[in-house]
């Protein structure tokens, strides 16, 4: 009996709203319970799991995969990321309680493993797999197994480990409850005790002790501090107990214009996780310069299901 091959598939993700989308469910990750009676080949001990979605128009490319294929995902004719399909599904999902991505078209679904960062050339590709050296991938596209063998041979070793993102915070309401019950009985008389102690909590989860932390709007590197503060998507005055000691309420910004720009409303995250500007805010030529060398057509790169809410309510709320 012939053992299927192992087959190389290249996802192109450089236009909005595919790489957008990979930041939300493959990066990010889609928490399990909104995936629950959809694949059958991943372990339900898993709190999240990376997904891709693609349209039935590439029904036949989806068909190929099978568990232990190598998905690589390609930005600017470039392969920057690279996954292991686990399991694959097709499924109304979008449809239901819980939304994956804005568009409902991507009802082909893919899940994946060991996530790893990794930088090729796809000429480079091209030459390992025998293809012409101007060949573009414009859609999900299989290699032939010859090719995938070759490729797969001289990748092999140069893959990496398993990129550890830190995933979306989940909410654990005993345990937060507990704490700002803690918080409020030690300092019940010193509301600002209770406040710093309330962010110090927050900043602990967020940061986790790591000495640099992308800003979620314009994707620069900073040292907690100063620059980089642990900011509130929803302010602090508005949210209601529980959502003040919720870790997913907050999130890493800037202080070189990012966060004053959030804050004032001069921008918000919309529900797809791309940040908008707001056309009814007093813009100035040097605001407008700002926005856009650093955040066009970016996406907030710590948008989740978990922290939706948030951000929507800031939209919602802003003049």
């Amino acid at each position: 009996m012939r053992v299927p091959k192992r087959l190389l598939f290249v996802q192109p993700i450089t236009t909005s709203p595919a790489f957008p989308n990979f930041q939300k469910t493959v990066l990010g990750k889609v928490p399990i319970g909104a995936l629950k009676g959809i694949f059958t080949n991943i372990s339900p001990s898993l709190d999240l799991v990376p997904v891709w979605g693609t349209k039935t128009s590439h029904r036949s490319t989806w068909d190929l995969m099978k568990s232990g294929d190598v998905v690589l995902f390609v930005r600017n004719n470039i392969i920057e990321y690279s996954s292991i399909v686990v399991d694959r599904a097709e499924s109304a999902l979008m449809g239901g309680s819980y939304t994956l991505w804005a568009d409902s078209n991507y009802s082909l679904l893919i899940a994946l493993d060991e996530v790893r960062e990794f930088r090729l050339p796809i000429p480079q590709l091209n030459a390992m797999t025998g293809n012409s050296s101007k060949r573009v991938f414009r859609a999900l596209s299989a290699l032939s197994e010859e090719g995938s063998d070759r490729a797969l041979d001289q990748l092999s070793g140069d893959l990496g480990e398993p990129l550890t993102f830190s995933p979306p915070i989940q909410f654990n309401e005993d345990a937060m409850k507990a704490a700002l019950k803690k918080l409020e009985d030690n300092e019940s008389s010193k509301a600002t005790v209770v406040i710093r102690k309330e962010q110090d909590l927050l900043k602990g989860v967020l940061f986790q002790g790591r000495s640099l932390v992308e800003c979620a709007l314009c994707g620069r590197e900073f040292a907690p501090g100063p620059f980089l503060w642990c900011c509130h998507i929803k302010p602090r005055a508005k949210c209601d107990a529980l959502e003040k000691v919720n870790p997913s309420v907050v999130t890493p910004m800037c202080k070189l214009g990012c966060d004053d720009l959030y804050e004032a409303g001069f921008v918000f995250v919309d529900q797809c996780g791309i940040i908008q500007m707001n056309p009814n805010a007093a813009w100035t030529s040097s605001l407008e310069d700002y926005y856009q060398s650093n955040l066009v057509g970016r996406a907030c790169s710590s948008f989740s299901p978990l922290n939706a809410s948030f951000f929507e309510w800031h939209e919602l709320n802003i003049e």
